[in-house]
């Protein structure tokens, strides 16, 4: 089947344009090589522009990692809508839609409301969309600071206090091995005094 093309040589069917653009490149004389090198070179660009874009990626989440759960975090996090998602086998996800996280398909709008910088209808400013768009970007590490808070105790906390209790366990453990009479106690006589 062949059809017509509207291009820079004219109409041609697609035969006549698969001979021309064969013209062309025996005419520029492409070689094999020459497309090798070029293909390395294109991969190496995207190989280069996925690990900058994955710097990126890992600073922001570094910089996001330390920022506190504010009120703003708690009462959207109270309004989205969880759902589970199936994949059909054994497999079967926690997650929010991401077009609808609040419910609504209008995300920015819907955060407004939820903060109550917007009534009904009205429209947001500028500046109030940028903060939408920032307070999304943060909402996922804030969420994950608070299911990792155990009674009060943020994850970083709660090891640092366990560590700290690990450790007075173990100088409880020394001084009382320390002393080589107290190793007898109890040994003799099942008194557990010196005898």
């Amino acid at each position: 089947m062949t059809s017509e093309h509207s291009n820079m040589y004219g109409k041609m069917t697609s035969e006549e344009l698969g001979e021309r653009m064969t013209d062309v490149l025996v005419k520029q004389k492409i070689t094999e090589g020459e497309i090798k090198v070029f293909n390395d070179q294109l991969y190496r660009v995207k190989q280069e522009r996925m690990r900058i874009q994955d710097e990126i990626t890992r600073r922001e989440r570094v910089r996001l990692s330390g920022l506190p759960v504010t009120d703003d975090h708690r009462k959207l996090m109270r309004e989205m809508e969880f759902r589970l998602f199936d994949d059909g086998g054994g497999c079967v996800l926690i997650g929010v839609d991401g077009k609808r996280p609040f419910g609504e398909s209008y995300v920015y709008s819907s955060v407004g409301r939820i903060l109550g910088w917007v009534k009904g209808g009205e429209d947001m400013s500028d500046e109030q969309v940028s903060r939408a768009i920032q307070i999304i970007r943060e909402l996922p590490y804030a969420i994950n600071k608070v299911l990792r808070e155990v009674e009060g105790e943020t994850e970083r906390e709660l090891a640092m206090r366990l560590r700290i209790e690990s450790l007075e366990r173990d100088i409880r453990t020394l001084e009382v091995s320390s002393d080589p009479f107290r190793s007898l106690l109890g040994t003799r006589g099942g008194k557990g005094e010196y005898n």
